[in-house]
Order: C-alpha cells, then structure tokens, then sequence
C-alpha cells in the first residue's frame, strides 16, 4: 500500500510584520514539484503570489508581502498536487 504522510507545514512567525517563513513537509517524501503560494485579505483579493520549489517533499521558503498593507488577518494558501493548505496569520507593524 502507498501510504502518505499528512503535511507538516509551520508559517513563522505569526503574528508578522510582512516577512515570514514557510517550512516543513508536504507528505510524500518523493514529491519534487512545484507549490503556489498565494497571499489573500480576508475579502479574498490577491495580495500576494509565488512559488517555491519542494525539494523531496520537503519546503522552506521566505515569504515578503507588500509594505502598504493594513495590519488585520490574512490568509495563506500553498497548492501543491491536489493538495492544499491554508493558514491564517496576522500581520502586525
């Protein structure tokens, strides 16, 4: 049987001050492919879009946001695959 690991993925710090790290495991070891990062405000606009690379299902990369932005909520989705994560943090300057 294939059995896959569920992610392990950690945004750092949170709260933030537009600067932050990602950084973990997707969950297939074997994974070399390619993850959308995309940035939202809570109304669901776009602020914010990139990707990374994972490098044996692993990730870790910084992430910069805009400097105009509002201190308040946002959110963070990482789509790999079929897979996707979202997280919540909060930007605080």
């Amino acid at each position: 049987t294939n059995s896959v690991l569920p992610a392990d993925i950690r945004l750092t710090p949170n709260p933030n001050t537009g600067s932050f790290n990602i950084a973990g495991t997707l969950g297939n070891a074997t994974v070399n492919e390619p993850v959308a990062i995309t940035v939202t405000d809570m109304l669901g606009q776009v602020i914010y879009t990139g990707n990374v690379s994972a490098r044996s299902g692993e990730i870790d990369a910084r992430v910069t946001i805009g400097s105009d932005l509002s201190n308040g909520m946002y959110m963070l989705n990482l789509d790999w695959g079929s897979d996707r994560k979202v997280f919540h943090f909060v930007l605080r300057r």
